[in-house]
């Protein structure tokens, strides 16, 4: 199941309202019930702290079930002129197995939170945007910070799963 865009919402309280669009590898719509029970099953097993997504990801490369792209040079962009209270990143790059999952846990990893985003995938293009701030709920101003974030990423989107 391939995430085809998605819109992430942050509460003030720190709840995250999530959506997601998604289809099958294949670009069709997602109809087996099978694939929707796997798929809740292991959202469950995450969101109760009995899986990782790092190993679920793992044994789907390894099964051979992962649609291999031709990887490329990612484009980070890091603007603190498009919102008041945020620094708005875009990540352009191409898609591949587990990508939203890099981009938020390097994120996270770099001290800094969602407040909302919107994942967008065009054939086999990501085009992700993250309005974020960190921990004090403040831009990323310091230019050391945000080159920080920007290699992290960077590192990041070429590593394996």
């Amino acid at each position: 199941m391939n995430i085809i865009s998605a819109q992430i919402h942050t509460r003030a309280d720190g709840m995250a309202i999530d959506t997601f669009q998604v289809n099958e590898p294949t670009g069709e719509a997602v109809t087996s019930p099978g694939t929707w029970a796997r798929t809740l099953d292991a959202l469950r097993a995450v969101l109760t702290g009995d899986a990782q997504v790092a190993t679920l990801l793992e044994k789907r490369r390894a099964a051979g079930r992962a649609t291999i792209r031709p990887g490329g040079p990612a484009k980070i962009t890091l603007d603190n002129q498009l919102s008041n209270d945020y620094t708005v990143l875009e990540v352009k790059c191409p898609d591949r197995l587990g990508l939203l999952y890099l981009v938020t846990r390097t994120l996270a990893a770099s001290g800094l939170d969602i407040a909302t985003a919107r994942i967008a995938t065009e054939i086999d293009q990501a085009v992700d945007t993250f309005y974020v701030h960190d921990g004090r709920g403040r831009k990323i101003e310091e230019p050391d910070a945000l080159r920080r974030v920007r290699e992290a990423l960077e590192q990041a989107l070429v590593q394996p799963i």
